[in-house]
């Protein structure tokens, strides 16, 4: 937190499983409401004023098959391949989820449901992506 107590700034590196390759993250929060009286300093209303992060972090590539099925590429080593068919598809290489569902919303919109089956992790995620062309 700056000397005025009005910037936050928060550093994270994480190491995907299954890649040699480091993500780093930093964001910048600016304060636009005072903390109460007696609360903690980092507390108030905070806006996010910047986000830097790593080029193989910001990258996906996603690609669609002749069989309805589409797929999802990080850099990083995360990936999966699954139908638009609401069923749950193995997802490889991240920490937080161990399986995808993906569904149609609209004609140009997809649902991405991001799941785990392990105890202690629960990510529950949807995504609009507009226009892709499946």
């Amino acid at each position: 937190m700056s000397p005025d107590g009005n910037t936050v700034t928060l550093k994270a590196t994480s190491d995907p499983p299954d890649s040699g390759q480091l993500v780093t993250v930093e964001v910048s929060y600016t304060r636009v409401g005072k903390a109460p009286a007696g609360a903690h300093g980092a507390s108030g209303s905070w806006r996010l004023a910047k986000v830097k992060q790593s080029e193989n972090g910001l990258m996906t590539t996603y690609k669609s098959g002749s069989g309805g099925e589409l797929s999802m590429y990080q850099p990083t080593g995360e990936s999966y391949t699954a139908n638009l068919d609401g069923r749950d598809y193995p997802a490889k290489g991240s920490y937080t989820h161990n399986s995808v569902l993906l569904k149609r919303v609209e004609e140009n919109d997809l649902g991405i449901h991001e799941q785990a089956d392990r105890p202690g992790i629960d990510v529950r995620r949807r995504e609009a992506i507009g226009a892709l062309w499946l």
